[in-house]
């Protein structure tokens, strides 16, 4: 039987179940971490030892798609949205 069908597990896509068979639920990078539950991201600032300083908590679809757009190449806008509309 062939790879067709099967899909990659990563934190954008997985379940609950599989996000509990992973390494790891989050990921940091000086003072900032990216952490998931499957179904929410979040992202905070805190150093190490002291008080949080930020903290946001987006649906893993909308956080998703946001990276989409971050990641995509200049181009033409698809869907294009007026902010607060």
């Amino acid at each position: 039987m062939g790879s067709k069908g099967l899909r990659t597990v990563k934190p954008s896509n997985c379940t609950f179940n599989e996000l509990c068979k992973m390494r790891r639920d989050h990921t940091d990078f000086g003072d900032f971490s990216l952490m998931t539950d499957s179904g929410v991201v979040w992202l905070s600032e805190q150093a190490w030892g002291k008080e949080r300083k930020q903290h946001i908590q987006i649906p893993r679809g909308v956080f998703n798609r946001l990276l989409l757009w971050y990641q995509r190449e200049a181009g033409p806008a698809r869907g294009k949205r007026s902010r607060g509309k």
